[in-house]
């Protein structure tokens, strides 16, 4: 996977800084499993069987670890990315796809927002 991230990101000099993360150890690739936290993939295309919303992912956050998943350049995510991930998140709640700053940028901030509102209505 690493190699395809590399090979087709359009940010970070083609590569160049992940290729440097990985020398200094600070790139972990997602192999069979990721044991420390519940993958929720960012996408406008949710599968409906996995759809969950904003509401739902901050509620599962007090009790579980969520590492959420962002597509990297023109392809986005690997559908075996897609089928290991639990959930699905359409942040947008409408189908819009954002470039991937845009959607860290957006995920951050609506997950935040919404924990917030949570926080101040308990």
């Amino acid at each position: 996977m690493y190699d395809l991230v590399v090979n087709n990101t359009t940010i970070g000099e083609s590569g160049k800084y992940l290729e440097a993360l990985k020398v200094n150890s600070k790139f972990s690739e997602f192999t069979k499993k990721f044991p420390l936290a519940t993958l929720v993939v960012t996408t406008s295309r949710p599968d409906s069987h996995k759809q969950v919303g904003c509401k739902t992912l901050v509620n599962l956050s007090r009790d579980e670890p969520l590492a959420f998943i962002i597509g990297l350049g023109r392809r986005g995510l690997p559908n075996s990315l897609r089928k290991k991930a639990k959930y699905h998140w359409d942040c947008t709640g409408k189908g819009i796809s954002l470039e991937t700053c845009t959607a860290i940028g957006y995920i951050a901030a609506r997950f935040a927002t919404m924990l917030e509102l949570k926080r101040t209505i308990h």
